[in-house]
């Protein structure tokens, strides 16, 4: 139970669980995850889950639309409580305090979004991506075809593009794609046990969110990887932190990152849809912890491979009358510095300079992270 007054902390406890005390804010997400943990595991939705606010004032979101229609959400003030639990422009309302939208009047509606407390059951559309289906294997399918990344508790994905012929090829299982329920039981809170259990039997179900279709940009630039709800610990250490994109310094053995392929020079560049080119690290920090995770990252090149179109050294100066560079650099590996960010309008931009480009000398100097500071300083500069 929880008694919640404007200004007071908010009190929750669960069976046996201790009493806990905190701030407003972090008691409404304490209040989320008690209410959805008592709630039986095969009736918990994957993608649907329930948002609380307690005190009184703005929720800092934009709605479109109005019952019996679709309600959807169209914008979110950063910094806001709707920014606080991570609701994005797309996701629809589907129910507010445990009264479906679509049995609601529009006076109803208006009456109960400006209650307190507020409990909203929303549908993130915008995170869902593709619709989720399901594929049964039925009686008589002895060999199902597919790999997985892991085993539960927790989301796996299929690790491998099933063969021609098999069942999996078949219903359409793909690389990437994303189990969420075996038999209708989340993997969750599943056990390894339980699944293995499971797949031997026929009928056997599994709810699958299909992985994001390749575009030509995809293939061009980079990749999605994604961190399911569940996925606790990515397993990915990050050379530094936004405005400007960062690079994957080395993954852990086993982690979530290793299995979904990340390698050491991989570049991340955007979370969640949000370009780290102008991103806080605040907001990054934030956005990391955040289930699911979209991560679009850019794959290093192949170390005995050449680009086919190797970019030439080239020499750019700023004479004295450039007050300020719009740039920065880092020490991207050992003996390497290279440009990290680019600031629009800059002198930097006007001379084309790019986030990756290579520093390798500075005033006929070979750059190091001991001169490059001092040397960016004078006038004039040549690179």
């Amino acid at each position: 139970y929880f008694n919640c007054l404007p200004g007071q902390g908010v009190f929750c406890r669960m069976d046996k669980l201790a009493l806990l005390t905190q701030r407003v804010t972090k008691g409404e997400k304490l209040v989320r995850q008690l209410e959805e943990e008592k709630r039986p595991a095969a009736e918990r939705d994957p993608w649907i889950r329930e948002v609380v606010a307690m005190a009184p004032g703005r929720l800092g979101i934009e709605i479109v639309g109005a019952p019996p229609g679709i309600v959807e959400i169209s914008s979110v003030e950063l910094g806001s409580w709707g920014d606080d639990f991570d609701l994005e422009p797309g996701d629809h309302v589907l129910a507010v305090n445990g009264e479906d939208v679509e049995s609601m009047s529009a006076a109803r509606f208006q009456k109960a979004i400006a209650s307190r407390p507020l409990r909203l059951t929303i549908d993130p559309i915008s995170e869902a991506g593709s619709p989720c289906t399901q594929v049964v294997a039925e009686v008589g399918t002895w060999k199902l075809g597919v790999l997985f990344s892991g085993m539960p508790p927790g989301m796996i994905q299929v690790s491998e593009t099933p063969a021609a012929g098999t069942w999996a090829s078949k219903v359409g299982l793909q690389k990437g794609d994303t189990v969420l329920k075996a038999c209708g039981e989340n993997l969750e809170s599943m056990s390894a046990e339980r699944f293995k259990k499971l797949i031997t039997a026929r009928p056997f179900s599994l709810y699958i969110k299909p992985a994001k279709v390749a575009t030509k940009e995809d293939e061009d630039f980079g990749r999605e990887v994604v961190a399911e709800a569940g996925t606790w610990k990515l397993g990915a250490m990050l050379d530094g932190m936004p405005p400007g994109y960062v690079q994957v310094k080395n993954t852990v053995a086993g982690s979530w990152a290793e299995k979904v392929g990340l390698l050491a020079g991989d570049t991340v560049l955007k979370v969640k849809g949000e370009d780290l080119q102008t991103m806080s690290a605040e907001r990054f920090k934030k956005l990391l912890t955040a289930r699911p995770l979209a991560l679009y990252v850019e794959s290093a090149p192949a170390e005995d491979s050449e680009p086919k179109d190797a970019p030439k050294d080239r020499e750019v100066v700023a004479g004295e009358e450039v007050q300020g560079l719009g740039l920065q650099v880092n020490e991207k590996k050992p003996g390497v510095i290279a440009v990290t960010k680019v600031l629009g309008g800059s002198w930097a931009d006007n001379a084309d300079l790019q986030p990756g480009d290579q520093i390798v000398k500075i005033n006929n100097e070979e750059a190091t992270m001991d001169n490059v500071g001092e040397y960016l300083m004078q006038r004039p500069l040549s690179f």
